[in-house]
């Protein structure tokens, strides 16, 4: 019996078995004891939902309600990301399809995003949409084909309506799912290479993302800061020039000074005072440069001096991308040496560097104190990716080579 429990589940039912047993054995002398169970029944009553759930994907019956959240197969993944009557169990099935890189289920993701509660999903549970929306554009950040992909093993799972249907959520009222749409898009953006194949939705939806953040920009830009009040005591108009000029650069620099200290959090719940016109500036530029967007270059120059960093320096790689100036790449160097920025910035920056494959910053990335090694070797190894990893036919690889190496 323990043979054949072992052969279905592995050590964690024959586990479960044994620890039935010992309970039924220790029982005291006396003790109203129940009809004995097995295993089967054990599983039913939700003990360890083990058996029936399978572990090979031709034992696996999608169709069971008893199935427990952990998907055992592609197929039952996908079936209880659309189909499952419970929202934590549709969660958790989209993070796992996003975990493992599941490119076999774009489709069931695309789907999501249209009708997060399709398919009889409770009433009470309807709240949950959004975080599934959210959770469903991540994986299709790191699961869909590009538009343009060729890989025939890739492209055949490929669903035309991914780009347009991320596109549509990016006008949802939820900052949050605009974030991870955007997101999306800019990632899908970037294993493209370019603007080939990509609904035309998504450029007018950048396009009126980036005015909106610019202006928000603006306006803010003519706000008196949280010193309102000692600002308000100053009569610029009457002051000496010089002393007017010194104060407008002193009350500008306060206003700089609180925004870059705003920070946001991908965890709803959290109350981190976002606004309603907030919108994700650093993935929306992001997506402009990789899509190639050189109408834009107009609106992209004006976050170049941007109060938050990460907005700053993702304005600075598009450029980039947008006129090939490499320039626009050496206030992102700059950022790398030691106390410069936040080392969580820090690693963003060495990996967007990797992912327009700038060789000349291997050497500042390899110094970047901050950045743990692994961040630093993913974003040489970017590199490499990026120039087509020969050194005969690029002579600026083999430096990257040495580091990588020395990294190891």
């Amino acid at each position: 019996e323990l043979r054949a429990i072992y052969d279905r589940t592995g050590m964690d039912g024959v586990n479960t078995v044994l620890t039935i047993r010992e309970r039924a054995a220790s029982a005291p002398k006396g003790a109203r004891v129940s009809e004995a169970i097995d295993f089967e029944e054990y599983f039913t009553a939700g003990a360890g939902g083990l058996l029936s759930a399978g572990m090979d994907d031709d034992t696996v019956s999608p169709e069971d309600p008893d199935n427990d959240s952990c998907p055992r197969s592609v197929e039952q993944a996908k079936h209880n990301a659309t189909m499952h009557h419970d929202g934590a169990t549709r969660y958790y099935a989209l993070w796992w399809i996003s975990r493992f890189r599941v490119g076999q289920a774009e489709s069931v993701l695309v789907d999501v995003l249209v009708d997060p509660v399709a398919n009889n999903f409770p009433v009470k549970e309807h709240h949950r949409a959004n975080a599934l929306i959210r959770r469903a554009a991540l994986a299709l950040g790191n699961v869909a084909a590009a538009p343009a992909e060729q890989n025939e093993e890739i492209a055949k799972y490929r669903d035309p309506r991914t780009t347009r249907v991320l596109a549509e959520r990016c006008r949802s009222e939820d900052y949050f799912v605009r974030y991870r749409c955007v997101e999306a898009l800019a990632r899908i953006a970037m294993r493209n290479k370019g603007p080939e194949k990509v609904d035309p939705l998504v450029f007018e939806v950048l396009k009126e993302l980036l005015q909106k953040g610019i202006d928000k920009k603006e306006r803010e830009e003519k706000a008196a800061s949280g010193y309102q009040h000692q600002e308000g005591m100053f009569d610029l108009d009457g002051l000496d020039p010089e002393v007017a000029e010194k104060l407008k650069k002193v009350f500008a620099a306060r206003r700089q000074n609180e925004f870059r200290s705003k920070r946001t959090t991908m965890t709803p719940n959290l109350g981190v005072g976002l606004s309603p016109d907030d919108q994700p500036l650093e993935w929306i530029l992001k997506a402009v440069g990789a899509l190639r967007m050189e109408d834009c270059k107009e609106q992209v120059e004006k976050f170049l001096d941007f109060g938050i960093p990460l907005i700053k320096y993702a304005a600075h790689k598009a450029m980039y991308q947008l006129t090939n100036d490499t320039s626009y790449l050496n206030p992102i160097v700059s950022a790398l040496m030691y106390g410069n920025e936040h080392h969580y910035s820090q690693r963003v920056l060495i990996r967007d560097l990797g992912d327009v494959g700038y060789a000349e910053a291997a050497e500042a990335i390899v110094n970047c104190g901050m950045v743990e090694n692994s961040f630093k070797i993913l974003a040489l190894r970017q590199i490499l990716a990026q120039r087509g990893y020969d050194p005969l036919k690029d002579d600026k690889l083999s430096p990257v080579y040495k580091f990588i190496d020395g990294l190891l």
